[in-house]
């Protein structure tokens, strides 16, 4: 013992000695590791707002040492230690380094209840992401590893093991550090029973609350099904109905729910009013609401109506009030500001294709105080000038259908042909279950191709090189893909036909429809603290015309091409045949192509791909051959942008016919499939 206190005293005195006895100091220095100067010391701790401008006394001294000594450690240096003393006129910071550690190994012992690959993902994304380190060793910092243990706690919880406890061991060695994660998961709480008390909750309302029972609990599910209870009595019409949500909790994993519900009293919509509104008529305003008077109020159908009312654009702010009134009604008023609603936006890029090509878009989203939107977008590159305008009603009959009315002006040249084309269509869309969408649209076109130049030379005699085109058309879209823009996982499904007809003010008639169907497969589960994994692409299309009347050709404008970014990548854009002896393609009326593509990242949102492709385009059905598919290999890159992918690709032909190149390159943005 009194060697312990003997020691523990000359430690102690020193350190007390410095800051209490000595004058402050004008300046300082460093003794320690090479490169640590005055300046790596200012840097060091700068984060801190700590300042060593003279005088610097023995308070800013301790403060100084201490956060250099944390930075120290939060760089990978665990034995790092900072002391200083004062020499004169100047402090004197002696810095021990010590050797920098980085993470060698990382092992989990105990829990597994969510899956060994779900753990490492939740700690080591972590840890890279509080040490800054997106790819290779991870240096040994314990507050990154804090924060690590903290999450992987939180997804343990979120899991329903809502008392699990994480913490670490460390195995220190020449250069690196073992690191043992040990989890403590207890066990995982089910949703057993819910109870629902008070009178006057509807039937419907009281089955689908007890149709969570059976569900994992995580900490706040009270307060979910409390809210969601709330919200059902509130689209009844209870206005002013309360109520209170707990939990019981069980030793063994047992979660019981106890629901309280004050419905109050049942109101009905009163007067609807809208108010600053100086540009949007009062008609249009509440037809957008969809809100009728005499009806039970119902807070779901006033907040879809509100968010209609967003969503065209047209509204800086929105806030409403109820005014409950004593013979049971509730009259609503909505203060409005409106925005700006016209906007004009221009795009610059390139395209392998069209080279340099400029867009300028220019919307309404209050047209005339309609709340429908006004469209006007022009294009112009070497090869194309477009104009195309319309007007939208975001609403149609009112329902969440949308209607358009469009007409354009295209200019355009392909690898196939060069024409004109000007007319218009009328069409119906309707978009269910966002962002995981289910679509269909309809329309009708009515269109005029003229002064026309067809590059290829056979086979083409029959068809109408200038004609008018009327045609109806529908189509389905299932989109269950994780992202539109990136997607890694889920699939997407389309069909589109339609028929064109001389009853339908056109000059030619055929029936044309595709297919796609399209699945995304992540080899590693898709995270959020990794939401960047390997995947599979596996891409079908399929198309048929088929011309009828007296229509033996299909014009070249309305037929099928195959080759480019998109479609086999051994080809040019259009480039598959068939085509003519100058090697102009000629397009065909059928179709169909297969497409399977790895993509594996190789740095943060950087991905190698490998891909195979597989097509057969025929000019007619009957005039099919096996012996024409052609298959590509090849390799490729993506970059992923909060705007899409950057795509470049090299296809080579692995089987080649008269005229074939040996492959392409391929450049695009956006997805590939």
């Amino acid at each position: 013992m009194r060697d312990g206190s003997l020691w523990a005293a000359v430690l102690i005195l020193p350190l007390m000695a410095g800051p209490l006895m000595a004058q402050p100091a004008s300046g300082f220095r460093v003794e320690g590791p090479a490169g640590m100067d005055n300046a790596a010391v200012l840097r060091a701790v700068s984060p801190y707002d700590l300042r060593l401008d003279p005088p610097i006394d023995g308070p800013r001294a301790d403060d100084v040492a201490f956060y250099l000594q944390e930075t120290l450690h939060d760089r990978g240096f665990p034995k790092a230690a900072v002391g200083y003393r004062f020499d004169r006129d100047q402090l004197v910071f002696h810095i021990e380094q010590g050797q920098r550690h980085t993470i060698s190994s990382i092992a989990f012992e105990g829990g597994g209840g969510i899956g060994i690959d779900r753990q490492r993902a939740v700690f080591e994304s972590t840890l890279r992401q509080q040490t800054l380190t997106p790819v290779g060793p991870i240096g040994y910092v314990e507050s990154a590893l804090r924060a690590a243990s903290n999450s992987l706690a939180n997804a343990y919880s979120a899991s329903g093991f809502i008392r699990a406890e994480v913490r670490w061991e460390s195995d220190f060695h020449t250069r690196g550090a073992g690191v043992r994660v040990l989890v403590s998961e207890g066990p995982r709480f089910a949703v057993t029973s819910i109870v629902i008390e008070g009178e006057g909750v509807p039937e419907a309302l009281d089955r689908e609350l007890r149709g969570l029972e059976g569900e994992t609990y995580f900490p706040g599910f009270e307060s979910v099904a409390r809210a969601r209870l709330l919200e059902g009595l509130r689209a009844s019409g209870f206005f002013d109905a309360t109520a209170k949500g707990d939990v019981l909790l069980s030793p063994d994993g047992n979660a019981d729910l106890l629901l309280s519900a004050t419905p109050g009293k049942r109101y009905m919509l009163g007067t609807v009013l809208v108010e600053g509104a100086r540009q949007t008529s009062q008609r249009s305003l509440l037809g957008r609401l969809g809100l009728s008077k005499g009806k039970p109020y119902n807070a779901s159908a006033v907040q879809a109506g509100i968010r209609r009312l967003w969503r065209t654009g047209a509204f800086a702010e929105i806030k409403p009030e109820w005014k409950p009134r004593p013979d049971g009604t509730i009259d609503a008023v909505l203060r409005v500001e409106e925005a700006p609603s016209k906007q004009i936006t221009s795009t610059v890029g390139y395209g392998q294709w069209e080279r340099f090509f400029a867009e300028i878009d220019y919307a309404d989203n209050n047209f005339l105080g309609s709340l429908n939107r006004f469209f006007v977008s022009t294009a112009i590159s070497t090869k194309t000038y477009a104009v195309l305008a319309g007007i939208t009603d975001p609403w149609i009959f009112r329902t969440e259908a949308e209607g358009t009315l469009s007409a354009y002006f295209l200019r355009t040249e392909t690898p196939a042909y060069r024409s004109t084309f000007y007319g218009g269509s009328v069409g119906i869309e309707r978009r269910f279950n966002p962002p995981n969408t289910t679509s269909w649209r309809a329309a009708y076109e009515w269109r005029v191709t003229t002064d026309t130049t067809i590059f290829a030379e056979n086979d083409l005699d029959g068809a109408l090189v200038d004609y008018r085109l009327g045609a109806v058309t529908f189509g389905q879209t299932l989109d269950r893909r994780n992202d539109p823009l990136a997607p890694m996982s889920g699939y997407l499904l389309s069909w589109d036909g339609g028929v064109a007809s001389r009853a339908l003010l056109g000059e030619v008639s055929f029936g044309r429809i595709r297919t796609q169907a399209t699945a995304y497969i992540p080899l590693r589960q898709i995270e959020p603290e990794r939401p960047f994994v390997p995947f599979f692409v596996l891409n079908h299309r399929i198309g048929l015309i088929a011309p009828y009347a007296d229509t033996a050709d299909v014009p070249v404008q309305e037929r099928f091409f195959l080759g480019g970014p998109d479609s086999v990548r051994s080809f040019l854009l259009d480039g598959m045949a068939p085509r003519d002896s100058d090697g102009d393609p000629a397009g065909g009326e059928f179709f169909f192509l297969g497409n399977a593509e790895l993509q594996i990242p190789i740095w943060r949102v950087i991905y190698g791909i490998g891909f195979l492709d597989v097509g057969n385009l025929a000019s007619k059905i009957d005039l099919f051959e096996w012996d024409d598919t052609r298959f590509a290999a090849g390799l490729g890159m993506r970059v992923y942008t909060p705007l899409g992918a950057v795509r470049i690709d090299y296809g080579y032909n692995l089987v080649r016919g008269p005229g074939d190149p040996v492959g392409a390159w391929q450049f695009g943005f956006g997805f590939t499939f």
